[in-house]
């Protein structure tokens, strides 16, 4: 009884976070339709921040509608709406970072960065995927079970470049460092939801899972607002320096 109560409260929580970060998403989505703001990116880092970002959105929105879906609708099935925004958001977020790296790697690499990362992120994915399999024999009825771990393994291993990279990427370093902690403890969250669904009753695990969940999504709002914040003042100061005139 009083697990299934935290659970309901933690469960209402990480609804409300996730809903707070879906709205700074979507301020910090409108940012990029800004003439200012836009201008701060070419073309090819403008489409990988705002892929990011509008990943991080749908993960948020998916959490929304995943509460939604339990608590006022009532509709206890496994797969619902939740599933296409959740899938959404890690099929943008991987590929963002994929491209990232795949930057970085190419304008700012040495080949000791590149294989490091290789080394790092395959060991990432197969301790994950070790894991994951073993607890999904125990659940057959839910697919998702698997593929939400393992992605998430692919999204922190390939966003491991920004760690890598961190003081090269310069005043959006510390925003992309805070998207890859909540790309973390995301993470942490999926690994115990795969393990809590294997469970037939509702167990310590589930309650770890909620809270890694409300971190991540706390924190990926966080990411959302350091993001809006370093864009304006750097449109602010790309105003300026075009204002000025150069002394002769």
């Amino acid at each position: 009884m009083v697990l299934e109560s935290l659970e309901s409260t933690l469960f209402l929580a990480v609804a409300i976070l996730a809903a707070l970060a879906a709205v700074m998403g979507i301020v910090v989505l409108e940012g990029f339709f800004r003439n200012k703001l836009k201008d701060l990116f070419n073309d090819v880092n403008y489409f990988i921040f705002f892929f990011i970002v509008a990943g991080y959105f749908l993960y948020a929105l998916g959490e929304v509608s995943f509460f939604l879906t339990r608590k006022v609708f009532k509709n206890a099935g496994q797969i619902g709406i939740q599933d296409v925004y959740w899938t959404g958001g890690a099929f943008l977020i991987f590929v963002s970072f994929i491209a990232l790296s795949l930057l970085l790697h190419r304008e700012k690499g040495r080949a000791g960065k590149f294989f490091l990362q290789a080394l790092v992120g395959t060991a990432i994915v197969i301790l994950v995927s070790s894991l994951i399999l073993g607890f999904s024999q125990k659940s057959q009825d839910y697919s998702f079970v698997t593929f939400y771990p393992i992605i998430s393994a692919l999204i922190v291993a390939a966003s491991f470049s920004i760690i890598l990279y961190f003081k090269e990427l310069g005043p959006m370093a510390q925003p992309l460092a805070i998207f890859w902690m909540a790309s973390c403890l995301i993470l942490i969250g999926d690994i115990l939801f795969s393990f809590g669904t294997a469970k037939s009753i509702l167990t310590i695990t589930d309650l770890l899972s909620d809270a890694f969940y409300l971190l991540g999504y706390g924190v990926s709002g966080i990411g959302f607002l350091a993001l809006r914040v370093k864009m304006n003042r750097l449109a602010f100061e790309n105003s300026n320096s075009k204002r000025t005139p150069r002394k002769v």
